[in-house]
């Protein structure tokens, strides 16, 4: 594809700057024990900033994925479907800003942090 960049490692702040210029996310991961549990900060920072992911994932970033609604998912050998469906968010804005806006809306009420803090605090220090 010659409109893919894919960039070195870059400073949080060049990342940011990227996500508010792009229109559609990736979130592509090897399959690994580890991707059960966990799911990697750049998920979090697409659905922040109201991108609509296609993830080529499975275990927990796919749960999230899917019950956000948050975009699409696949797996590694569903390439044509992944081109048919990566097709229609390209060409449909109003798509693109359907799981967008979910995403975003599911980080903010699931991925606040001070949210999070706010009902950690809780945890430790007070009192049933």
């Amino acid at each position: 594809m010659k409109n893919v960049i894919i960039k070195p490692p870059e400073s949080r702040r060049k990342v940011w700057k990227r996500l508010r210029s792009a229109d559609i996310a990736y979130v592509g991961l090897k399959e690994h024990a580890i991707f059960k549990t966990v799911m990697p900060g750049k998920l979090i920072d697409y659905m922040g900033a109201s991108l609509p992911i296609i993830g080529v994932t499975s275990g927990y970033s796919k749960q999230i994925i899917e019950k956000a609604e948050a975009g699409l998912v696949f797996n590694k050998n569903e390439q044509q479907e992944i081109n048919k469906e990566l097709s229609k968010l390209i060409n449909n804005r109003d798509l693109r800003r359907y799981y967008g806006e979910n995403g975003n809306n599911f980080a903010r009420r699931h991925f606040n942090w001070q949210t999070n803090k706010t009902l950690l605090y809780k945890i430790i220090f007070e009192e049933e």
